[in-house]
């Protein structure tokens, strides 16, 4: 039977996604088992896998991967790791044609030398670093170039403009890839170790970097300095842009240093520590908490330079109670950017907080900057201090001087943020030690990012309170993923409609079939149907929704016959939360008439579209009602029927009141 391997991802798809499969994350034919789903073709990197020789059997890895595979081999002169001869090079790629890849990648050398392949074969001709694109026979072309300025970007899209090509940047700018592939190829990393410097994963781009919908016009944001790995900011904040409806992107360039970031076409940062004091003293308009406190977290672009400002005192100043006499002393843990934001917090609540640090030379300074603090080495807390803020970086083990006991009855805020499940040092200790109240780093992030989000978004007041709690539960979402949200139901039940608003409302990637299908067919979906027929295009639904579920917290539109695919029933259950949409026939049928984009081919036997809908449906009932945790009446309007998934979807969850945009 043939499926997504045999008849899409061609020369016409509008964006094909390829995960990079080499060491460290693949080294021999069985880690392709399960690799980067979220991919649509896998490139094997032959010159690092070893395979670029005459030794090895190719058809063992081509099998493996499962989906089409675009065999590589780049030369040491373009980056890669391969030193034989073009011609050795052409005769390796022309053995991987027949041993089943689908596409070639050949540089300039080795064009001509691969005409003679299967005519089934597709070519992309790329080029890297200055290189010459090759002249011949290609069904697509990239160029990839190592970018650290704005100008390198710029050079780049141009010059891939005007050889039809795709740009790839890479280096310290390689993340801002997102919003130069609209089109054409997107290469990502399918491990956190990258095979390509500056090469962000696949399944980020996908998941959180808002791939395919921004483009190279939309705005960008970006976070500065040097967080822990995996930052969530980037989830976090494109859940927010999505939210609002926003044309805006967010990426993580930890390798840029501020000043080049700040000429950068981007107009807003995160600044983490090493460059939240730089930051402040760069802005030419700090607001009075950064000038009070020397440091900023964010920087927004305006008309007369950069803004500056500093969300971490109003998340914390979120969590402080006012001081009570006899109880309003409090400790500070640390004595960088976020130690004197937890000081201006402090202080603006009525504590009289202490600075505690290895060096207190070091930390007299900042000090200084607050009436009445004192600086010591000692970790101890006295009897009336209520309050303990951790604002080091020693995140996995207990502070150095924090003994046991010493966090009892006292409210404890903890400045670093791992992930979920992962516990501090702090935490660890505020457990034991029965604190009063335990306040983590993924807290103070999330309430943060809110105030980041105001400043992004340009509001100049806080916004109402069920925009808040909206957009509240968005970075909820986002940091902590529940199960993928699946919509079933037959067509015209509104699954696309549906499932695009409660995406948006909730600020989750979303994913509609049909367009998959569409993206890589490059023709309409029902083209596609009418040239395979229903038993093949029920497989290409099936595999295109294991692919989409790898998305964490994804939002799936599925078509209204991906029910009845072999498998599929099964592969749903504990994976996603299906919703079941229901609609009246009469009026299913008057959506599907009024929408041309759904254009199908009649069942076999059926005269009109009426006995299309009775063929097609009957043997679905059974099998949607199986799938399905939950059903909502999709009849009324849209906001209704948004509220009702809402309420049904992610019950676990403080949902909060709703906010349609």
């Amino acid at each position: 039977m043939r499926t997504v391997r045999d008849v899409l991802g061609g020369a016409h798809a509008a964006r094909l996604h390829v995960a990079v499969a080499a060491p460290p994350a693949v080294h021999a034919p069985r880690d392709l088992e399960g690799f980067a789903p979220e991919a649509d073709v896998v490139e094997l990197r032959l010159d690092l896998l070893g395979l670029a020789g005459s030794q090895g059997d190719l058809r063992e890895w081509v099998r493996s991967a499962g989906r089409p595979v675009l065999a590589t081999i780049r030369s040491a002169a373009q980056g890669g790791s391969y030193t034989g001869t073009p011609a050795e090079a052409a005769a390796r790629l022309l053995e991987a044609a027949r041993a089943g890849a689908a596409w070639l990648d050949a540089e300039a050398e080795v064009l001509p030398l691969v005409a003679e392949r299967p005519s089934d074969v597709r070519v992309l001709a790329s080029a890297h670093d200055g290189h010459a694109l090759g002249v011949g026979d290609a069904s697509a072309r990239k160029l990839a170039r190592a970018c650290g300025t704005e100008s390198d970007l710029v050079a780049l899209a141009a010059d891939a403009q005007a050889a039809r090509a795709t740009p790839v940047p890479y280096g310290p700018l390689g993340a801002l890839r997102e919003g130069l592939c609209a089109t054409g190829w997107l290469f990502g990393a399918a491990a956190e170790a990258r095979v390509v410097p500056g090469q962000p994963r696949l399944l980020d781009m996908l998941a959180e970097g808002r791939v395919g919908e921004v483009g190279p016009q939309s705005r960008r944001f970006a976070l500065l300095g040097h967080p822990p790995a995996r930052s969530p900011s980037p989830a976090l904040h494109d859940a927010v842009f999505r939210q609002a409806g926003v044309d805006a992107w967010y990426v993580a360039l930890p390798d840029v240093p501020l000043d080049a970031a700040l000429d950068l076409d981007v107009q807003g940062f995160s600044v983490t520590a090493p460059w939240k004091s730089a930051a402040a003293l760069r802005a030419t308009d700090a607001d009075a908490v950064v000038r009070r406190v020397g440091a900023a977290n964010t920087l927004v672009r305006t008309p007369s330079g950069w803004a500056a400002h500093n969300t971490d005192v109003e998340a914390l100043a979120a969590f402080l109670p006012p001081a009570t006499a006899g109880r309003d002393g409090a400790i500070v843990h640390g004595a960088g950017g976020y130690a004197a934001a937890a000081l201006e917090a402090l202080t603006a609540r009525g504590y009289r907080p202490r600075l505690v640090a290895r060096d207190p030379d070091r930390a007299r300074p900042l000090a200084a900057r607050f009436e009445g603090v004192r600086v010591t080495s000692a970790v101890k807390p006295a009897d009336d201090e209520s309050v303990y803020v951790h604002a080091t970086a020693a995140a996995e083990a207990r502070p150095v001087g924090l003994a046991s006991g010493d966090l009892g009855g006292r409210l404890v805020l903890d400045g670093p943020y791992l992930r979920r499940g992962v516990l501090t040092g702090v935490a660890r200790a505020a457990e034991a030690d029965g604190a009063a109240r335990y306040v983590d780093g993924r807290q103070l992030l999330l309430e943060q990012a809110l105030g980041q989000a105001q400043y992004f978004l340009g509001e100049p007041t806080r916004p109402a309170p069920a925009v808040l709690a909206s957009r509240r539960l968005a970075l909820e979402l986002a940091l902590d993923p529940p199960k993928p949200l699946v919509l079933v139901g037959h067509r015209g039940a509104g699954k696309t409609t549906i499932g695009r608003a409660v995406a948006r409302a909730l600020g989750r990637p979303f994913v509609d079939l049909d367009e998959e299908i569409e993206r890589l067919a490059g023709r309409a979906v029902g083209d596609v149907l009418e040239g395979l027929g229903d038993e093949a295009f029920r497989q290409v639904e099936a595999e295109l929704l294991v692919r989409a579920l790898a998305r964490p917290g994804v939002v799936v539109a599925a078509g209204g016959g991906t029910v009845i695919a072999p498998g599929v029933v099964g592969h749903l259950a504990g994976k996603a939360f299906v919703v079941a949409l229901v609609a009246p026939r009469d009026l299913r049928l008057e959506r599907m008439r009024n929408d041309a984009i759904t254009r199908r081919p009649l069942a076999a036997g059926a005269a009109s579209d009426v006995d299309d809908a009775k063929a097609r449906e009957l043997p679905r009932e059974g099998l949607l009602a199986t799938v399905a945790d939950a059903t909502v009446e999709a009849s009324g309007a849209v906001g209704d029927v948004v509220a009702a998934v809402r309420r049904v979807a992610w019950s676990g969850r403080a949902l909060g009141p709703i906010h349609s945009p």
